[in-house]
């Protein structure tokens, strides 16, 4: 049996003063055992609330997709950037969390059972419940309302997932984590849908 290497992800806040003697925090990701930091400016203000976000690691830039490289998105940084003091965010893969390794075959929900099969012909379907379950508790840690999801993942797809058979074909429906935490009221978005999200935190909608 093959041996499943998981990732593990600390957090941890390191103080920076400004011209106006405040310290506000930013968050810093270290990965062991390289303990690469990748400085995302999600800073938490002394005694402000602020809206706690969960997101797709692998749109952060982090090595978690099947195929061992990762969706980095310009678009997503950008918009934590513009976030700063608003927000905290706190990123998560579904699929590792679950147990699998990266790299790994690819995966799709299959209809009409839902179950998750891989191009191996492995059924995958309890590890990504496992994984959903565990963003889900990430969720209630954190309090988190919201998530940004990695759009057509069987795990994070919120507007669409491909088919199962492999073709790159889309239907309707979301990853099983998507699913789960929309179930549990958390509004989610896809990477795509960050004006519209950007748009509702300005007018008030997600406080």
């Amino acid at each position: 049996m093959k041996k499943q290497w998981r990732r593990i992800l600390l957090f941890i806040i390191l103080p920076e003063k400004q011209e106006n003697g405040a310290e506000p925090c930013r968050l810093r990701w270290l990965e062991r055992p390289e303990q690469r930091s990748a400085a995302f400016p999600v800073c938490r203000e002394r005694g402000r609330n602020m809206l706690q976000i969960l997101i797709s690691a692998c749109l952060l830039g982090e090595n978690c997709k099947w195929d061992g490289t990762n969706n980095r998105n310009q678009d997503v940084l950008e918009f934590m950037k513009r976030m700063e003091g608003k927000a905290e965010f706190h990123p998560i893969c579904p699929e590792q969390a679950g147990g699998l390794p990266t790299p790994r075959a690819a995966s799709e929900i299959h209809m009409p059972d839902e179950a998750v099969m891989n191009t191996e012909g492995e059924d995958v379907t309890a590890e990504f419940l496992l994984g959903a379950d565990f963003a889900l508790r990430e969720a209630k840690k954190y309090d988190c309302t919201i998530a940004i999801l990695k759009e057509r993942s069987p795990s994070c797809g919120t507007r669409g997932v491909y088919d199962g058979t492999f073709s790159h074909k889309l239907r309707d429906g979301m990853g099983k984590t998507a699913a789960l935490l929309a179930g549990y009221g958390l509004k989610v978005y896809g990477e795509s849908q960050l004006k519209e999200l950007e748009a509702a935190v300005e007018n008030g909608e997600l406080n």
